[in-house]
Formats: structure tokens, sequence, C-alpha cells
């Protein structure tokens, strides 16, 4: 049992332990693929703007050899953008979809003017250092615009007081409606003017057209702005986005979105780990109820049925490897059924046992009953003329009769008494030889057993042990008795004592009749009569029962050795006291 306990407990410590690792490398995988999300998302929303600062972090430069994320190189090649890294000495040391006519080296003016204006002839460009510890970098990250001051430029063609003269109302809206659409706003962030589209958007807040350019991802146009000095009015003009440059959903819709997804699968995963665990725990569980229920319906010797057996062994025998935490289980429904099964076998060996004895109780009492109710109806009557000596006999048969009937309630009750374990044996240190010869001297001098004769070898050296001296006369009187009714006339009982090692040898010895096999193995059964008995004197067939019980209260065994034809010997074997 300690060995089941230890094993369940490892088994459910290091399951534990497994889910609590595999948990945490999902959540710990999961935590990546939401910051890869979050950030894939933030590359995409303020593209160019951020980007650059992610790519400078993401990026690797040793010995003027540079690894740079996948991912942000493919967005660089979709936006048509360039990227180079140049060293401090102005020399470009990686390209990316750099356009003819760039430079491959800086010049200090160069790099300055590049800084200041953030432009270079018709390109934009974001700069940022990547600082190591051999050398710093800069990073220029590049993007054509062909729409770039767009707006200023039509503001010196068609503005008129600040906003778009009449007259070129259907020149400009010819222009725009290529490319998006025209707000003119005033001062107070009101769309006094739209060309283009007509959009719902009526006010821009204060803030509005910085968001706008620092997020242009999370906006589907990209704005290009000329403020007014004069008018105090401001044009904004909106390019629409290609497919796929626009993330319509915020940053925290899509965070929540992601965690859905991730708990999503989470949950799913604990669903399919939950039925592996029904399943696995489930099944043997089954196999147990099923054998609970057969054993209620009486079938103790099928502890599994064919089917079961299937599934729990394999081929060869061995447990699978999902019933192998339960195999001592197994096993102990196994000795349980093997126990209970016995159990019936005794029970039914018993209620027949039973009804040998009702049988042969009933039988033996009737014969005295009908003797002792024939003579009280005979004196009853009258009708006789009884003499002294008749009277005499009469009243002898009947005592006769009546202490025969005593001697087998006695017996009967003793029986039940040493079954039950409520005769108590005070014992005392004997001497075995001294004690047995005088048991066997009073047979010898009993009349009644004349034409058997007897003898009796004692160990050479006294023999202790420790006994009650009238249960163990009992004990070996009723031996005694029983070998002299199986013994034909003329031949010999022998009784000895010997010792072997720390034990008290006591045997009985006959030459008669002997037994089968069935009679042997009933010998000690309550009220059994063997097959060959020839009884010279009555009895109650407890007897040996008797005998038996008592040996086994004074911590003894019994061995009997017999054949149809050759006698019968019963050993008896007791713990011997060290002699002093």
């Amino acid at each position: 049992m300690s060995r089941l306990k230890r094993r369940l407990a490892v088994h459910f410590m290091y399951q534990f332990f497994l889910l609590a690792i595999g948990t945490l490398l999902l959540i710990t995988v999961g935590l990546i693929v939401l910051v890869q999300e979050i950030s894939q998302n933030e590359i995409k929303r303020n593209f160019p703007t951020g980007a650059l600062d992610i790519m400078v972090s993401d990026t690797i430069i040793e010995k003027d050899k540079v690894q740079l994320n996948d991912l942000l190189l493919k967005q660089i090649r979709e936006k048509d953008m360039w990227l180079q890294i140049v060293r401090e000495d102005g020399r470009v040391i990686h390209s990316v979809n750099v356009p003819e006519g760039l430079p491959n080296s800086y010049r200090i003016d160069e790099l300055w003017g590049i800084h200041q204006t953030g432009h270079w002839n018709s390109y934009t460009i974001y700069t940022k250092i990547y600082n190591t510890f051999d050398s710093p970098y800069l990073f220029l990250l590049g993007n054509s615009e062909p729409n770039k001051e767009l707006a200023a430029k039509w503001f010196a063609r068609y503005a008129h007081q600040g906003i778009v003269a009449t007259s070129s109302l259907a020149q400009i809206e010819k222009e725009v409606n290529d490319l998006g659409y025209l707000h003119v706003v005033d001062p107070q962030g009101n769309v006094i003017q739209t060309i283009g589209k007509k959009t719902e958007k009526q006010q821009y807040l204060p803030i509005d057209l910085v968001k706008m350019q620092m997020e242009p991802g999370s906006y589907p146009t990209k704005i290009d702005v000329y403020y007014d000095p004069t008018s105090f009015n401001t044009w904004v003009l909106h390019i629409t986005k290609k497919d796929g440059e626009y993330q319509k959903q915020p940053l925290l819709h899509e965070i929540i979105y992601t965690l859905v997804k991730l708990c999503g699968g989470l949950f799913a995963l604990a669903i399919l780990f939950s039925i592996w665990h029904g399943y696995r725990y489930g099944q043997p569980l089954l196999l147990f109820i099923g054998w609970l229920e057969r054993m209620g319906q009486g079938r103790y010797d099928e502890v599994l049925t064919k089917k079961d057996r299937k599934n729990a062994y394999r081929k060869s025998g061995k447990l699978r490897m999902r019933y192998r935490l339960y195999q001592e289980v197994i096993e102990a429904f196994y000795q349980m059924a093997e126990k209970l099964t016995e159990s019936e076998r005794e029970k039914k060996r018993l209620e027949k046992t039973r009804e040998e004895w009702m049988t042969g109780i009933t039988h033996d009492l009737r014969t005295p009953l009908t003797t002792i109710q024939g003579y009280g109806h005979m004196l009853e009557s009258k009708q006789l003329d009884w003499t002294e000596t008749e009277l005499q006999k009469v009243g002898h048969m009947i005592r006769e009769k009546a202490d025969y009937m005593r001697i087998l309630v006695e017996d009967f009750s003793l029986s039940f008494q040493l079954k039950n374990n409520a005769v108590s044996f005070f014992v005392e240190r004997v001497e075995l030889n001294e004690f047995v010869r005088r048991i066997i001297l009073q047979h010898i001098n009993d009349v009644t057993i004349e034409e058997t004769s007897f003898t009796y070898e004692s160990n050479p050296e006294p023999l202790y042990m420790m006994a009650n001296p009238k249960w163990f006369t009992r004990m070996l009187d009723n031996l005694i008795i029983n070998a002299v009714k199986h013994t034909p006339p003329g031949t010999m009982v022998t009784v000895m004592t010997k010792r072997q090692e720390n034990r008290a040898i006591l045997i009985v010895k006959d030459e008669g009749l002997g037994m089968d096999e069935e009679t042997k193995e009933k010998l000690f059964e309550r009220y059994y009569r063997g097959t060959h008995t020839e009884e010279k004197t009555e009895g109650s067939g407890l007897g040996m029962s008797i005998a038996k019980a008592i040996a086994e209260g004074h911590h003894g065994t019994v061995e009997v050795e017999t054949g149809v034809g050759r006698g019968t010997a019963i050993t008896l074997s007791f713990p011997c006291e060290k002699h002093q």
C-alpha cells in the first residue's frame, strides 16, 4: 500500500509539474506572439516615423556585418522605401532597396544637411544613430514622396484670400480626385471648404494634424499640410493610401483581439487536456465499477470481462500504460475475488456441514429418545407387572440413554465454544512423557476395550510443554477412542512422544482400516462420520473436531497420514519448553 501511495503521489506531482511547465510555456509563447503582433502593428501604424526606432533596436551589427529584421525588410520593400547604414567615416556598409543615384559614401556636410532638413534631393529621409561598443552607425531611411509640398503648390496656384478661388474649383477638383480630397480649415478647426470626396469630418481638433503626422498607419489617408500665415487658414490634402497600408483597428482593439485568440487557444488546449485526463483516469474507474457491479450480482470470480482484459492488457500480458498506475488495485481485486470465491465455497461447505450436523444430531438424539419414550409408555400404561429386576434394567437403560444425550449435547456445546474461542486455556508446565503415560494406563485398564492392545514409546529425555491438563487429556482421549473405534479386534494402537528441535511431537497410530482421501480431508469437520466406520461404541461425531480445536488452542498443529487398508497416524506438534 505504501508503494502505491508513493507512486500515486509521484505520478500526480510530476503531472502537475508538467502541466504547470506546459502552461507557463504556452503563456510565454503567447506573450511573445502578442508582443510580436503589437510590434508588427506598431511598425505598420507608425511607419516610417516610429519604425526606425524598432529597426535600430532589432538590428545586429558586428564588424560591419549587418543582420536586419525580416519583417522590417519586407515593410521597406512593400512601401518602396530604402535603407542605408553609414559607418562613422561616412562609408555605407549596408543598403536595402536603394535606387540609382544614391552615393556609397557621404561627406560631413551632406550628412549634416540630411539631418537638418530631412531631405536628400527628392527623398524624405529619417535618421537614427545606432551605438555599439566599437563605433556608432547612422541609419538613413529614405522615402520618395512625389506629392510632398503639393498643398503648398496648389495654394500658390489656386488660392484667393486663403481659400480656393471660385474660378479654379473645376481645375483643382480634377487634380484632387486623382489623389483623395482637400480640406480648407480655419483657425478654429472648422472645415470651411471641401474639394473632392465629401466627408463627414466638419471640424479638426488642435491635436488631430499632429496625430495624423506621427501615426500615419492609423489613418486611411496620408496628409500634406500647408499653413497660410496671412489668412491663418490651413490647407490639408488627404492622399488615399493603397490597400494594406491602413491599419483600421486601434492598438487597444488589436491587443484585445490577440488576447482573445490566445485565451481561445489556451481554452481549447484545456478542453483537450480535460478530455484526455478524463479518459485516462475514467477508463480504470469504469473497469472497477464494472467489477463491483458483477460482485454485487455474486459473480466474484469474474474480475474482468474479455473486453476489459483486452482493453487493460497487451498481448504480451502486461498492463497498458493508463492502467499501470492502478496495478496494485487490480491485483488486490483479483486477490479479493479469490477470497470471496473461497468464502462462497466455504459458506456452501459450512451449510452442507450444518445440514450434516443437524441430520446426525437429530438421528443420534432420536434413537435414545425413542428408547426412553418407549419405556415411559410401558411404565405409564400399567398393563405389565414388572419385577424388581426388570424395573432395575429399565432404569439402567433410561439412565444410559440420558447420559449419552447429555454427552452429545455437551460435545455439541463444547465444539461451538471452541469454534468461537469461548473456552479459556489456563496452561501450566507439564512433563509430556509422564502425562501421556498416565492417560494410556487409564485406557489399558478400561475393561470396555479389552480387545485392543496399547504400546507407548516415550522420548528418552524429559519433555516439557505448557498445557492445560484437563483439555489436553480430553484431546488425547478423543484421539485414542477414535483409533480404537477404527481398529479391528486384536490389533495395536501405538502412542509416541519425541522431540524435534524446539517442538514436542505426539503421535497416535493405529493398524485399522485407514481412510480414503475424502474421509481424510473431512476428518476434523464437525459431525462428519467416515464411510468405513464400524463403531464399537456410540459417539457424538464431534470428537476429532474437538481434538483439533484443543490442539490449536495449545498453539499446535495436526497432520494425518493414512490410506485404505494401512491404518492411520495422527501427528501433533507443540511448542516445547527448555529442559531445566
